[in-house]
């Protein structure tokens, strides 16, 4: 059953602090290939974007109140840039022995999905329900979703292949030097107010190859090889959907991802 709506008011910036130290302390490597210590993780995550929130505030350099509520990979690019040219942040650095700019260049990794290619599985580790401020995650479509720090993420994840079919090969990527691939909401974001938990997350996104993008919003929606290749997903997804919030039947899964599907420019 679909869940009632009922919208959080818990920022932003806590679960993406959280997916922050669960990458820290599961998937970013070292140069030796070992785990960050318990310490690092603290000084990156906390103290390091304490401070950089600060400096964010101070000079004007974003509305927000923490960089933690950015979905957006070219804001944080800019920002960074702001930051890295900012006399203040400067000395702090120089002052900290680099911590600064070491957790910042971290959380870029984190938002880059750095090195999530290399241990594909473990992108399941930072499954979790994340609540929704309001319908800001409809309603706001400023932020294009190629630039969304999730679609990022998921895309270095499966390693640039069609999660449909890894053999599908498509053209290299300027962005990535990659294959080139899309991110595709499974349950389109128009649905987030039948959903008490974000719809924004790796569980729900699928890396296709264009040619399969296509497929998903303009195939027939009366072929059964489109509903047979829906209830696959379904029953690859269905723990990892419910491990972040997204409780939901496989006809119910099915129905709302072919709802969208008319022939109009699609969305990712």
């Amino acid at each position: 059953m679909l869940a009632r709506p009922r919208f959080c008011g818990i920022m932003l910036s806590a679960m993406y602090k959280e997916q922050y130290v669960r990458y820290l302390e599961t998937v970013y490597r070292k140069h030796d290939g070992s785990n960050l210590s318990q310490s690092s993780v603290e000084h990156y995550a906390n103290e390091s974007i304490r401070k950089i929130d600060q400096l964010i505030k101070k000079y004007n350099i974003a509305n927000l109140d923490s960089i933690y509520q950015i979905n957006s990979l070219s804001e944080l690019e800019r920002i960074k840039m702001a930051l890295k040219q900012n006399p203040e942040f400067i000395q702090l650095d120089l002052d900290g022995n680099n911590m600064y700019s070491a957790g910042l260049n971290h959380y870029m990794d984190f938002a880059e999905g750095r090195d999530f290619q290399n241990v594909k599985s473990e992108i399941e580790l930072l499954d979790q329900p994340i609540p929704v401020k309001g319908t800001r995650i409809v309603k706001e479509r400023i932020i294009q979703d190629r630039d969304r720090i999730t679609i990022i993420q998921a895309e270095e994840a499966s390693g640039y292949l069609c999660q449909v079919n890894q053999s599908h090969r498509t053209f290299i990527a300027a962005r990535t030097q990659n294959p080139y691939v899309e991110g595709h909401h499974i349950i389109p974001l128009q649905f987030q107010k039948e959903f008490e938990y974000s719809l924004d997350v790796y569980a729900n996104i699928l890396v296709l190859c264009p040619n399969c993008h296509r497929l998903f919003h303009y195939g027939d929606r009366d072929k059964s090889d489109r509903v047979m290749l829906l209830k696959n997903v379904y029953d690859q997804r269905q723990q990892r959907l419910e491990n972040s919030g997204i409780e939901l039947s496989k006809n119910d899964f099915v129905d709302l991802a072919m709802a969208d599907r008319k022939e109009t420019k699609p969305h990712y």
